[in-house]
């Protein structure tokens, strides 16, 4: 990579908020200036950064990109590359269909600015005003952290682990622009941050070869071989990714570790608030109440596109305007309550989800990677209803399990609704308890049961840790007892971000703090050895050239540098368990089936405990789906 000295640029990423730890330094004499620096840059203004920013140009395989190296103190600086194409323009004969690599350019592009986000739906307050809507909205971002006593040449320095980052939102909203990978980057691994198509355009499906569906994932694929032929430029390891995501984005992490389509391209996964079995991350087949194919039918109708047959369906919507479809599919939405009728399917024609999850996953076609699963303690407390506070009375809470049950089930809705009120109905004579109650139902429905039912699945191939996340955020302007909802958990895994992007938070509060620090340190640390909690015991591997392996033992030439890199592997994963001992104590996070033990909470204080909420997985992933066959 190549510097240039630039004047003061307005950027759109944040200034940033110091928790560093590096493996490449000597952590006594960084303890010190890393407290200074802290103190100094949460109190720095974005435009006053600007003076330490620097251009650098990185060669990636469509050609020469520039981007901004941002010197953060005399130890390390941050080069942050944006809106970098990994697809080419998904429009014309392109929409609804595999997307394909970029051409490449001339010259050097600018990677300056995030590129569009995904035309959609949106998520009203949630979106990134500043940056437009499009469908040519196939780009990504990466935050890479530079040391100074990194070698020039790169044969010298251990890659860092790459984080790859899908964003949620229902399938229909949300942009890669909205999070801030500074923080994480900061700690020492390279972050990645995707768009994929959103909406119609990533997930309309006419259930057969024409338009099988299933393009927003395919997006991601192709993101993720982007990451395998080019994050090297970035001092990133491509055989070393972690791939995480929240609510859709967190499906779409689950749904990844199920494809054969992604066999092979990350070695970890983090899923939050959201994974395959959910009820809502799916259309199973055609022949549910949400079917794909009649649904596309309903679009092309609403813009001029009677077409029963598919072919010329697909031939008439591509020559439909982005915002007349968007306004049709609008309307459709409303018609459904807000459904989520555009959504992953189960598809052969590409292959990417050719059977339902929980057929894949008890058959074994699960990647066996170590993973983390866990959800918000009061995830969908948002969708209750109570503006007087007053709770709930038994009439209304046996009236909602009713209601609920004909809703979510189209057979034996009675027996359904016996068995839901059988573990949800406890309390006979407190409103306040009824109300929580029935929060728990909704929670336990949408997320807790098919997140920890997955997680126990998965624990037979690999390690894979729960967690619950109960830390109720400072600035959370919500009702109290609305408790720690979904998407509560985002501002503290990427650390608290400052400045004016869409998510950035200038709290000072302690707590808030302490548990962006918290979130970071376990996540990073998950990302570097496959345990969020490492102990130094863990990092025992030998660095002589006689434990190489044997296809390194052949090439004499390279194996000082290979036992040089084994070495720095080695004193990362000491950093890391160094980390986690400062942050955490001694409290280790053992993965699921390993003992009765293993939920982590998360809090200011964090505790490992038994899961309480038996009754509700085997009510909602065994007994009710036995009702349905």
């Amino acid at each position: 990579m190549n510097c240039k000295r630039i004047q003061p640029v307005n950027f759109l990423f944040s200034t940033f908020l110091i928790f560093v730890i590096n493996s490449y330094v000597d952590t006594k004499s960084v303890s010190i200036k890393l407290k200074d620096t802290f103190d100094h840059w949460t109190t720095t203004r974005n435009d006053d950064v600007t003076k330490d920013m620097d251009y650098v140009t990185a060669k990636i395989s469509s050609g020469m990109i520039r981007g901004v190296r941002t010197k953060v103190n005399s130890l390390i600086s941050l080069d942050t590359f944006l809106g970098v194409p990994f697809a080419a323009p998904p429009t014309g004969e392109n929409r609804f269909a595999r997307p394909k690599p970029p051409k490449r350019w001339s010259g050097t592009r600018d990677a300056l600015k995030f590129g569009n986000q995904c035309a959609g739906r949106g998520l009203g307050e949630e979106s990134q005003a500043d940056v437009p809507y499009s469908e040519d909205c196939l780009y990504l971002n990466v935050y890479a952290p530079k040391f100074t006593n990194q070698s020039k040449t790169s044969d010298d320095v251990t890659p860092l682990p790459v984080m790859f980052w899908i964003h949620g939102g229902g399938y229909y909203g949300g942009t890669a622009a909205t999070y801030n990978g500074t923080m994480i980057a900061l700690r020492g691994v390279v972050v990645v941050t995707v768009n994929y198509r959103l909406d119609i355009f990533g997930f309309l499906s006419t259930a057969d070869s024409v338009i099988p569906g299933n393009f927003g994932m395919l997006d991601q694929l192709l993101a993720l071989d982007w990451v395998r032929d080019n994050i090297g430029q970035f001092g990133g390891n491509p055989k070393d990714i972690t791939i995480f995501g929240e609510s859709a984005g967190g499906s779409s992490v689950s749904f990844h570790l199920i494809s054969p389509l992604s066999k092979g391209k990350f070695q970890k996964a983090i899923m939050e608030s959201g994974v395959s079995l959910c009820p809502w991350a799916v259309n199973p087949s055609n022949k549910t109440y949400y079917a794909p194919k009649q649904f596309a039918q309903l679009l092309g109708l609403a813009v001029g596109c009677s077409h029963q047959n598919s072919a010329s369906l697909l031939l008439c919507l591509r020559g439909v305007e982005e915002s007349y479809l968007l306004n049709a599919t609008v309307g459709l939405q409303l018609t459904m309550r807000h459904a989520m009728i555009w959504e992953p399917v189960v598809e052969t024609t590409f292959g990417f989800l050719p059977d339902t999850p929980i057929n894949l996953i008890r058959k074994g076609h699960v990647m066996d990677v170590p993973t983390i699963r866990g959800y918000n303690k009061n995830e969908v407390a948002i969708t209750i209803k109570d503006p007087d506070d007053v709770g709930f009375s038994l009439s209304k809470l046996l009236s909602l399990i009713m209601e609920t049950s004909y809703f979510f089930f189209q057979k034996n809705s009675v027996l359904v609704a016996a068995e839901v009120e059988a573990v949800y109905r406890s309390n006979q004579t407190d409103p306040y308890g009824r109300r929580s109650d029935f929060e728990r139902l909704m929670t336990d429905y949408y997320m807790v049961a098919a997140i920890t039912y997955e997680a126990q699945l998965h624990s037979k191939l690999q390690k894979a840790y729960l967690y619950e996340f109960s830390y109720r955020p400072s600035f959370d302007t919500l009702p109290a007892w609305m408790g720690v909802i979904h998407t509560d958990e985002i501002p503290f895994v990427f650390g608290l971000p400052r400045g004016p992007a869409k998510l950035a938070f200038n709290t000072t509060n302690p707590d808030d703090l302490k548990m962006a620090n918290t979130m970071v340190t376990l996540w990073t640390n998950f990302a570097k050895t496959g345990n969020p909690t490492p102990q130094t015991s863990d990092c025992a591997v030998s660095t002589s050239a006689a434990m190489l392996l044997p296809s390194e033992a052949t090439a004499t030439s390279t194996n000082n540098i290979r036992i040089q890199r084994r070495k720095q592997q080695y004193h990362q994963c000491m950093m890391a368990a160094k980390e986690s001992y400062d942050v955490m104590g001694p409290l280790v996070w053992q993965p699921v089936n390993t003992g009765p033990n293993t939920l982590l909470e998360i809090n200011t204080n964090l505790t490992v405990g038994q899961f309480a909420r038996a009754k509700a997985v085997e009510l909602w992933m065994e007994r009710i789906p036995k009702l349905q066959r």
